[in-house]
């Protein structure tokens, strides 16, 4: 299972592959590796064979990006696969980048995730064939994965995942509040005889659950640790098994290993995070500091190594303040603290405010398809939930109607604060009359500035949408004017209308006329009037991208014939625009 930033490596024998490499490269950081006779200026690292550039990465990335026949993949990497929760995520694409396969770790390894991620930002097709995945449904890995818990009997999870695919009632019981899909409901322990299998989350030593069950162990407890010099890491590690077992807890729950900087190159230490499968890392003095004098030392700890202590400030600072479970254990030269991690129960939360532009799928950009797949929640207007049903079938929804904005924006919010991660859906672009600033605007007034973090994502607004069906009307300085009055009043309309006029800009008129407004859009065409000669071009976009578009271009003082509503975008240009073989343009100024 990888953590933190993700190391990728892109792998090819051809110039096409290595051109495709370069390619997927501008989108996905990684390194490009290849054999001595074909590599160029943009390799990162060159191998005299095939094989030792595959021995090599295998262990160095967390994902490697193969672009060759599936063959070729599938032999060279045979005889490195060790372990689902240990092995790398293997993807192959074809030189033309058509389609993109997930081939090995789908789901720990997250190729799964990669291959939608390679197929957004290139266009290929990812090609997935785990069962899961196919059905629409969750995995007991690809929970895990999500939550970074950790799975105590893969085959269990196998068992239970199978369950699942073909539609059995499984609950899930335990710690944290994880979000769940539909499929998968939480229930207490007492009512495990009304499912076929339980998925129990938490960190205990033993439960007792007479179902066939899977467990996945949060991993929250940091292990500060101390030691002399030339400790064994059979010692280590049975050091710290034993003090799980005197807590109590399951040995999986370790999320890492502390220690003083001055043990950074402690073998025993090093060894044993690697046996134990967690990171090793280490403070410096000056930072155990900090936190020194909350902790009984030791004169002669102080006189080796310059602070009194160890084990509890190391586990105190690593666990952001968390919980003391283990004041201090020693033994043979050892010491010992267990902390939980202080944000273990309640992850940081997260907000995409995910601009869908249009609508469909192609007019959508990588990074909101990416943002909609990360979530396990997705809130929106109605009409824009129906239009990307098809990309969130796994996903709780919630939607609401026209004018309940701020309702679906606090729903949004609230998730998240809650440790979850939630897309909430704004058609066009969120940030231009969309829901980025109401979100912004919620988070700031509930103080959740350090409990959430909001990342808008853009994407194609409705003025240059219509402008690319209409030709090149947006050429010169234009402005964007909503006609709503629902939170904009009308004498602000009609001085905004004013200044745009007489600044001869290019008119880009949103929400131009409703049932409740049919008048205002005349008023506007009036106050371009007195300004426009009523000649000038003016383009009229329905349902841009989307189902029943139509496209029309006429003039200032027949615009209002035609039909226009709320699925509408007008835009009326400046003195020098013009309409030429069908196609309106405002020259931007350029000698021909």
């Amino acid at each position: 299972m990888s953590t933190g930033q993700e190391k990728w490596a892109y792998l090819s024998l051809t110039k096409n592959g290595l051109a495709l490499c370069n390619k997927i490269k501008q989108q996905i950081n990684g390194d490009i590796l290849t054999i001595k006779k074909r590599a160029d200026q943009n390799t990162d690292k060159a191998y005299d064979l095939f094989q030792d550039m595959v021995d090599d990465a295998f262990d160095r990335y967390d994902c490697l990006v193969f672009v060759m026949a599936a063959g070729i993949v599938v032999r060279s990497i045979a005889g490195l696969v060790k372990d689902k929760t240990k092995d790398s995520a293997v993807l192959v694409l074809d030189e033309k980048g058509e389609y993109c396969i997930s081939l090995l770790s789908g789901h720990i390894g997250g190729a799964n995730r990669s291959a939608k991620r390679i197929a957004d930002a290139i266009g290929a097709a990812p090609v997935i064939t785990t069962a899961s995945d196919v059905t629409g449904k969750t995995a007991v890995d690809t929970l895990a994965e999500q939550n970074q818990y950790m799975i105590a009997d893969m085959r269990a999870a196998k068992d239970i995942t199978a369950m699942i695919v073909n539609g059995g009632r499984v609950m899930v019981c335990g710690e944290g509040d994880a979000g769940l899909p539909p499929h998968l409901k939480r229930d207490n322990l007492g009512n495990a005889h009304l499912y076929d299998a339980v998925i129990h989350i938490g960190d205990c030593r033993h439960v007792d659950i007479p179902k066939p069950h899977v467990r996945l162990i949060p991993r929250t407890i940091i292990a500060g640790m101390g030691c002399v010099k030339g400790k064994k890491s059979v010692d280590i590690c049975a050091f710290i098994d034993e003090a799980f077992q005197e807590l109590g807890l399951h040995n999986g729950a370790l999320a890492k290993i502390v220690s003083a900087h001055i043990k950074k190159n402690e073998e025993g230490i090093i060894e044993a995070s690697k046996k134990l499968g967690v990171p090793f890392e280490t403070l410096s003095i000056k930072e155990i500091r900090r936190a020194e004098p909350l902790f009984e030392g030791s004169d002669f700890v102080r006189q080796t190594i310059g602070v009194s202590c160890v084990a509890q400030p190391c586990g105190y600072l690593a666990s952001n303040r968390g919980e003391m479970l283990l004041d201090i254990k020693r033994k043979d030269g050892m010491t010992l603290s267990f902390w939980r991690m202080s944000n273990a129960v309640k992850p940081k939360g997260k907000v995409f405010v995910v601009s869908t532009g249009p609508g469909s799928r192609p007019h959508m950009t990588s990074a909101a398809l990416e943002a909609l797949n990360k979530c396990d929640a997705v809130a929106g207007y109605t009409s824009y939930i129906k239009q990307i049903e098809h990309l969130i079938k796994d996903k709780e929804i919630i939607q609401t109607g026209m004018h309940k904005e701020t309702e679906r924006c606090r729903s949004a919010v609230e998730m998240a604060a809650e440790g979850r991660t939630v897309a909430l859906v704004s058609g066009g672009d969120a940030g231009v009359y969309g829901m980025a600033g109401l979100v912004l605007e919620i988070v700031q007034e509930k103080n959740l500035d350090k409990t959430i973090d909001v990342k808008i994502v853009p994407g194609v607004t409705s003025a240059t949408a219509c402008a690319s069906l209409l030709g090149a009307p947006l050429m010169h300085d234009f402005v964007v004017i909503s006609l709503s009055d629902w939170l904009t009043d009308i004498k602000t309309i009609e001085k905004r209308l004013d200044c745009a006029g007489r600044g001869d800009f290019v008119v880009v008129i949103y929400n131009p006329k409703s049932a409740h407004r049919p008048e205002i859009i005349n008023m506007a065409q009036q106050i371009m009037l007195n300004y426009q000669k009523a000649g000038t071009p003016v383009g009229i976009v329905r349902n841009a991208y989307r189902e029943r578009q139509e496209v029309e271009l006429t003039t200032l003082k027949d615009m209002c014939i035609s039909e226009i509503n709320m699925r509408t975008t007008v835009v009326i240009g400046n003195s020098a625009s013009y309409i030429r073989n069908g196609k309106m343009i405002t020259p931007r100024g350029y000698k021909l």
